[in-house]
């Protein structure tokens, strides 16, 4: 999984807009950098959502094991909605 971390001052060459992703399986955070604050923006946005589907398969599949095992026949839990930060 990887959050953005937040905006950073300044731009990076010819892009005035920069942001940082940061993820817990790589030592360093990764620098994004925008033509414009809407495109940094549409960015942010992607990635989030895309970072909250992956928590949510990540949770499905472990669900999933853990009631095949268990052999309850419980249904998964609602968990559709991430937050947004």
């Amino acid at each position: 999984m990887c959050s953005v971390v937040d905006r950073l001052p300044g731009g990076r060459g010819d892009k005035p807009y920069v942001f940082r992703i940061i993820s817990p399986t790589q030592p360093t955070a990764l620098e994004i950098a925008a033509s414009s604050e809407e495109d940094m923006l549409q960015w942010i946005q992607s990635i989030r959502e895309c970072s909250c589907n992956a928590e949510r398969a990540v949770c499905l599949q472990l669900f999933a094991v853990v009631s095949t095992v268990s052999g309850s026949g419980a249904r998964a839990p609602n968990i559709w909605t991430c937050p947004v930060v």
